[in-house]
């Protein structure tokens, strides 16, 4: 079990994993603050920390008794990993380099950035991962990712209204597959792309 706890004096707040009903203070990249928020069934952790700066840099602890590792960005200064699954992929946001916040595959050392995946004219219509500065916040209320590498996770307009999109990522043959709901439709909105039979 991971858990966000206050440090001694109240000054911090830091990443914990509970192991037998003892904590285990992750730590931090140099900054006052830390938070885990996801763990796989093979004990890697994966969240936030800030580095000596403070700026947030999302990060993966390999067990509850190693330093946290910094996974990158897609070229902006900060990020947060939401969710690990049991084969080690990562999900959740960074930042871009123009300061948008953009859902974020780590696969083992490379950084995806899932927009590539979300119809462009779902796009053009202004459909978006996170401004700057939210993927902390609202970023945390549908983010998650199965063991076959899909991630469900919200699109959001100027007006902050929300629709929820799955995404499977090019971890599969290219290029992979889309599907769109509607919140308060039955049916299946959008587009989906079939994936190519590979051979055995």
């Amino acid at each position: 079990m991971v858990a966000p706890t206050n440090t001694t004096g109240d000054d911090a707040l830091h990443a914990t994993a509970l192991l037998n009903g003892v904590a285990f203070d992750l730590g931090t990249l140099g900054g006052l603050n830390s938070e885990a928020s996801g763990i796989n069934n093979s004990g890697q952790i994966v969240g936030v920390a800030n580095n000596a700066d403070e700026t947030p840099r999302p990060v993966i602890w390999n067990d509850y008794l190693s330093a946290p590792i910094e996974l990158g960005t897609l070229g902006g200064a900060g990020g947060m990993a939401l969710v690990i699954n049991d084969n080690g992929l990562i999900a959740g946001w960074s930042d871009t380099a123009d300061g948008a916040s953009h859902i974020t595959l780590w696969d083992h050392g490379q950084i995806i950035d899932m927009t590539q995946f979300i119809p462009a004219e779902l796009i053009a219509a202004g459909w978006h991962s996170l401004t700057e500065g939210n993927n902390s916040g609202m970023s945390a209320d549908w983010l998650d990712i199965n063991n076959a590498g899909t991630i469900v996770s919200n699109l959001y307009d100027n007006s902050d209204h929300a629709i929820p999109i799955m995404l499977t990522p090019a971890a599969v043959p290219v290029p992979g597959a889309v599907w769109l709901f509607g919140s308060a439709l039955v049916g299946l909105i959008g587009t989906s792309r079939r994936k190519q039979a590979v051979a055995a």
